[in-house]
């Protein structure tokens, strides 16, 4: 990894004209007030053609096309009253949701609105039924949908003031045993900041709702409203000043066990690591002691290629600078990480946002692309950087000054469908602005790991390697689909086991098949093609090829496709 960043830095720059310039000339679009939330980017209508929906604080929601313009039907929609809170203070409106709720083949916007409604509109602006839902008195939360009970249907997570989280069913309808509550901050709070994550804690293969709390506190529930064992996690257990947790969390499975692991900041200087049951993931490594203060969200990829995840999170400092870490799940910092830069001036600065990972040069790792808020050297205006995986300096073309300040994470898309990657972010100037990059980008799982705020159009915050997402399809809604699990062990030598389940929906499933490729993509070994029976399935790979001879340590990928689509998972073969 040592020489990582020259190599990335003299591929792009012999290879790619590197300039970020703005698109057409109707970007940037000027909204009717400040954009606080980040910007998601599907195929709403079903047509073809990606759409961007982005919440601007005059309660207006817009879908764009494209160009730039607004989409056809009632758009924007407005969606309840103004933000009544000065800026400085509401520092973030929540991000929107976009997932098929119902039967038809159009996806659904979902939006939190400062009135404290939930709302489900369609592509053409009309609310759903069962929609909006009147949740409390106020909400910035940014909403997590996602097939919670395995029930074949989507749940949808909000939080909303002064202290609560509920649980609704795709039509509206509060679960039993919810809403929940927490402990507010002293004094009260204004802005939810911390939005849920999903993860399968237990291995069950149901999912949990975890989340930070005004409190000091990490709260995870099950889909019944029922506490998870040993939840809450107290994030400041040496006691003193009870930290915030405004952090979003993150989860993936780092050790391959099946269940998933949290990540999350709090404001008390630490970055945590825990197990599903609420203890240290390793004890004496996490949490780690960063100061300053975590209030950015942590994604997760593979950044070295090793088959292992890394955390990437951004914080700032009371020493005055500002810190982007790499850290690999074993706490240790990943090479040529962090990246340090001058806030000036010293004291209290604004830092990093929370970061997107994403592969802009096809090598198969992930650059990580990250906004500083804004800094006492520039105080008025933030900027967008890009990093190679190894860290080292800036990518050419970066950073990106913004016109103003922007409280909210961009969104890395292919909008146009060229090949090319293009960046969306809006800020306080009202303006929502199109970056095109002149990296290539594909729009595969494996060039695209964590794209947006809580990574996927359901905002679920978990890192999974099936069902395979590309940008603009709908996603969490797979349960009808064949779910592929993680093979194991993983790491392995020379054998491994991979299961998957066919749902029980009446009919085999015709032409299934399940192949191991190599990192270059190339057919290795053909282990499933055939019809298959309802249940769950599994297969042994002894690692060799089509001709039974062994293939050499490495990382390969196994894909299961079916009419469904077509899923892939790593795993690491180490002699």
């Amino acid at each position: 990894m040592g020489a990582q960043p020259g190599r990335l830095l003299t591929l792009i720059t012999a290879f790619l004209a590197a300039w970020c310039v703005p698109d057409v000339a109707a970007w940037p679009v000027m909204l009717g007030d400040e954009i606080h939330s980040s910007p998601i980017v599907a195929d709403v209508d079903h047509d073809g053609t990606l759409e961007i929906a982005v919440f601007s604080t005059d309660a207006k929601l817009h879908l764009l096309t494209p160009e730039g313009l607004e989409h056809s039907g009632a758009w924007p929609v407005q969606l309840g009253p103004p933000s009544s809170i000065a800026d400085g203070q509401n520092w973030v409106s929540g991000s929107a949701a976009i997932v098929n709720i119902d039967s038809d083949p159009d996806l659904e916007i979902l939006q939190a609105t400062f009135d404290g409604k939930l709302h489900a509109l369609t592509p053409t602006g009309v609310e759903e039924p069962g929609f909006p839902i009147s949740m409390g008195s106020y909400s910035t939360d940014t909403p997590t949908v996602a097939d919670l009970d395995l029930d074949d249907d989507l749940e949808i997570v909000c939080r909303y003031n002064p202290n609560s989280v509920g649980l609704w069913s795709h039509k509206g309808a509060l679960q039993p045993g919810w809403p929940r509550t927490m402990a507010n901050a002293p004094g009260g709070a204004i802005d939810v900041w911390s939005s849920a994550a999903l993860g399968d804690l237990d291995g069950d293969h149901d999912l949990e709702i975890i989340m930070g709390g005004y409190d000091g506190y990490a709260h995870a529930f099950h889909h019944t409203g029922d506490i998870v064992s040993g939840w809450p996690v107290d994030l400041n257990p040496s006691g003193g000043y009870t930290g915030w947790v405004l952090s979003s969390p993150a989860c993936a499975d780092f050790d391959d066990d099946g269940r998933d692991e949290v990540v999350i900041g709090c404001d008390d200087d630490k970055l945590y690591v825990l197990k599903g049951d609420g203890t240290s993931f390793i004890p004496g490594v996490w949490p780690r002691d960063l100061p300053f203060g975590f209030r950015a969200s942590p994604a997760c990829a593979d950044l070295d290629g090793d088959g292992d995840l890394e955390i990437v999170i951004g914080h700032r400092s009371n020493a005055g600078d500002m810190r982007l870490y790499a850290i690999h799940h074993t706490g240790v910092d990943v090479a040529g990480w962090p990246i340090i830069q001058s806030g000036g001036g010293g004291g209290y600065t604004f830092g990093w946002l929370s970061p997107l990972l994403a592969d802009l040069d096809g090598d198969h790792l992930h650059e990580v692309i990250a906004v500083k808020e804004r800094s006492a050297v520039n105080p008025n205006y933030a900027e967008i950087y890009a990093f190679g995986p190894g860290g080292g300096p800036p990518l050419p073309g970066f950073p990106i000054p913004l016109e103003g300040l922007a409280y909210a994470m961009p969104t890395v898309c292919d909008l146009d469908g060229d090949g090319l990657a293009e960046l969306l972010i809006g800020d306080l100037t009202w303006q929502l602005y199109r970056f095109d990059l002149a990296q290539s980008f594909d729009t595969t799982r494996d060039a695209v790991e964590w794209p947006r705020f809580q990574k996927d159009l359901g905002n679920t915050g978990r890192f999974v390697t099936a069902p395979p997402v590309v940008i603009g399809d709908p996603v969490e809604r797979m349960p009808r689909a064949l779910v592929l699990h993680q093979n194991y062990p993983n790491p392995f030598n020379p054998t491994t086991t991979i299961s998957f389940e066919v749902p029980a929906t009446g009919a085999p499933r015709e032409h299934v098949s399940l192949a191991v490729y190599d990192v270059r993509g190339r057919r290795v070994k053909t282990l499933v093609d055939s019809s298959l029976e309802p249940g769950h399935h599994s297969v042994v790979w002894e690692g060799r090829d089509e001709e039974e001879v062994p293939v050499p340590s490495g990382i390969y990928i196994y894909t299961m496709k079916a009419e469904e689509g077509v899923s892939s998972r790593k795993m690491v073969l180490l002699y």
